[in-house]
């Protein structure tokens, strides 16, 4: 899950160069981003309450 977080978050580093901040494909890329990222978060929750 961390090296699709990774990957993700480069991924969008180079289309926000490319295509600008408020491009709509840069700001897919980023809610892409946000939801690998809740997904992460609430795993590892779910793990540190065991």
């Amino acid at each position: 899950m961390l090296k699709e977080i990774s990957e993700k978050r480069e991924e969008l580093m180079n289309l926000a160069l490319k295509h600008g901040l408020n491009s709509e494909v840069t700001i897919n890329c980023s809610q892409e981003l946000d939801q690998l990222i809740i997904i992460f978060q609430k795993q590892y929750l779910a793990s540190a309450s065991l």
